[in-house]
């Protein structure tokens, strides 16, 4: 029973995550900025030649610090995207979010193979992911964390996020696909850093799931926190369990 509880949280998890894969982010704004900072320096008149040089170069400086810093927070995000565990906690330093699990129960940190496994992936193909994986689209099995003994877990899946959807068209879209699963109910008021989350509830004969989907997105991706248990009450400790940094 207990595995099954535990397949079926990440069924509903990975098609919600699902919904975030896609590529094409901020190319539009990117060639904007190229296109305007182009124009600014054509339409420089001859007596402002020298003032246009020096504005020219200020943009020059400003972009290429810009793109260092971005190249920087590319390099952080290879670093820290992946979070770690240690003990009852796992922490993700990159989308400032930690969680720590409730004292009572078994509580365990599925390792590296069986979350490859989750998602039907070997643990080379997982370890391997880059976050420009993750920005393409790929699927990354962060973190699963389960009651051994009751079979209630949390989970956070990364994603790509698709180009030009804001969240609330992201928990939209992510609703209407697990609708036919579950009873699904868009809500707002997250703790951890989102403005919206989707409350479900799986019945399937006499096991009834009461879950939770939050997402954090950063640099076009998605990151989906889903806590699973067989009570509201447990729910809820679960979700308390999360934290933003």
């Amino acid at each position: 029973m207990k595995k099954k509880i535990l397949a079926m949280a990440m069924v509903l998890t990975l098609a919600a995550a699902a919904v975030g894969c896609g590529s094409e982010s901020g190319s539009t704004e990117s060639s904007s900025t190229e296109v305007t900072s182009g124009a600014a320096a054509t339409e420089a008149k001859s007596e402002e030649t020298t003032k246009a040089a020096t504005e020219a170069g200020s943009e020059a400086g400003s972009e290429a610090g810009s793109e260092a810093a971005s190249e920087s927070g590319s390099a952080d995000a290879e670093k820290t995207f992946k979070g770690t565990s240690e003990g009852k906690t796992y922490n993700n330093s990159f989308y400032g979010l930690s969680f720590t699990a409730p004292e009572k129960g078994s509580w365990e940190f599925s390792g590296p193979s069986d979350l490859a496994a989750r998602v039907n992936k070997t643990s080379d193909e997982v370890n391997a992911m880059t976050f420009a994986d993750i920005k393409g689209g790929k699927i990354y099995p962060a973190m699963m964390c389960a009651d051994m003994t009751s079979g209630e877990s949390t989970s956070l899946i990364l994603s790509g996020i698709t180009a030009g959807k804001s969240e609330k068209d992201m928990i939209d879209e992510a609703a209407k696909a697990l609708e036919s699963t579950a009873a699904t109910e868009i809500k707002e008021g997250s703790p951890i850093g989102s403005t919206y989350y989707i409350d479900l509830k799986y019945e399937e004969g006499d096991v009834t799931l009461y879950m939770r989907q939050y997402y954090i997105f950063k640099d076009d991706t998605a990151a989906t926190i889903t806590v699973t248990s067989m009570s509201t009450e447990g729910r809820d400790a679960l979700v308390a369990g999360w934290k933003a940094n």
